[in-house]
């Protein structure tokens, strides 16, 4: 084993790195695995779509609007979330209609959004492990807003997508680079081992 160490070829440094690196990766993804996370993806783009009005009495109907795409995902593997409440509220802009819609295989949510001109509510949302929701909001061209969960019957981190909700949705994926990259090392090493030192020739 004192071999491995005593040596100074480049092989063995590069092993020792991709192992540590391998191994945090890996400490990385069972942490993120392990959290309860419930993931926001943003997107906009420019539509005319029909949405349900905020309002019966909307003085001037929309002939160009902005649609914010919010996809609603529970990154959890085996973890049920019930009664999710989220409020979106409008920075800047004004909110014309809203729709919520369910991601197959997932069921559509019993209770339909409801909003005003400043305010979305999606109330009492059930999400099953890896199931999807789309919130779709029609505003003003070029409206912001801010999303934040109200209520959840279980603790819930709310998070956009970042590197953290990365690691967790191409969990699989990750995984088996690891193991191309030990089996690498490991084919590094038993070469290296199996090569003749200076010393030895």
């Amino acid at each position: 084993m004192n071999k491995l160490f005593q040596r100074k070829e480049p092989p063995f440094v590069l092993a020792i790195l991709l192992s540590a690196i391998a191994w945090s990766t890996s400490h990385l993804v069972s942490r993120a695995i392990e959290q309860p996370i419930v993931e926001i993806q943003h997107s906009v783009q420019i539509s005319n779509s029909d949405f349900p009005s905020c309002s019966a009495d909307l003085a001037i109907e929309p002939t160009e609007s902005e649609q914010h795409r919010y996809t609603i995902t529970n990154l959890s593997k085996n973890e049920l979330f019930r009664s999710i409440s989220f409020l979106v509220r409008a920075e800047s802009g004004e909110i014309f209609g809203t729709r919520l819609r369910p991601v197959s295989p997932a069921f559509p949510s019993s209770r339909a959004p409801t909003c005003t001109a400043e305010f979305a509510n999606v109330l009492g949302l059930t999400l099953h492990p890896g199931s999807q929701f789309l919130l779709e909001i029609q505003s003003t061209i070029g409206a912001s807003f801010d999303i934040r969960l109200q209520s959840a019957s279980s603790a819930i981190k709310l998070m956009n997508e970042n590197f953290e909700t990365r690691l967790v949705r191409y969990e699989s994926a990750i995984f088996l680079v690891l193991l191309v990259i030990l089996l690498a090392i490991a084919i590094v090493y038993l070469r290296a081992l199996a090569a003749p030192t200076s010393s030895e020739q």
